[in-house]
């Protein structure tokens, strides 16, 4: 059997942690809004009342945390796209941006976590697309001070080898 590569590993492992954050984040989230939109701990609060009487409780939270687990999975495995070396930070943004913005619609969608108007996933995609935002805002931040810092140390280490030759 063929070994896997490191980046294969890496894949792997970031949509397992993806789905399992994915799955945990969206039903505590679910689990807080029931709470502070008057419902109660009770699990059939905690998935939407139309999916509920869809397909039962069961499949409801079998079905949400499912969805929850691929949107994280989209989420976390995307920031590998990051790593492509052919590709602009532009365009890893953009499509990392696309893909959580088409898991968090489809997931909304069939979920039933807003009245189907329009208005509804126009102001939670803006909120969506504020949070992405600012977190990559973070990140590239994070990023430009840590590349700094290491073109610092490259040009210590370079002064270095100068004075030793």
């Amino acid at each position: 059997m063929k070994e896997m590569s490191k980046s294969q590993k890496k894949l792997i492992v970031h949509l397992i942690v993806g789905f399992l954050v994915g799955a945990g984040i969206g039903n505590l989230i679910a689990f807080l809004i029931s709470l502070l939109t008057g419902g109660n701990a009770e699990a059939h609060h905690i998935v939407a009342m139309q999916l509920t009487a869809k397909i039962g409780l069961v499949g409801a939270i079998v079905l949400q945390t499912f969805l929850c687990g691929l949107f994280g999975m989209g989420s976390i495995g995307g920031m590998l796209l990051y790593q492509i070396d052919n590709w602009s930070l532009a365009k890893a943004t953009i499509v990392h941006y696309v893909l959580i913005v088409t898991c968090y619609v489809g997931c909304s969608l069939i979920l039933y976590w807003f009245p189907p108007e329009f208005v509804y996933y126009a102001i939670s995609v803006g909120a969506m697309t504020v949070g992405f935002f600012i977190i990559w805002l973070c990140m590239y931040l994070a990023w430009k001070k840590e590349v700094r810092k290491m073109n610092e140390e490259l040009n210590e280490y370079k002064k270095e080898q100068t004075k030793n030759e």
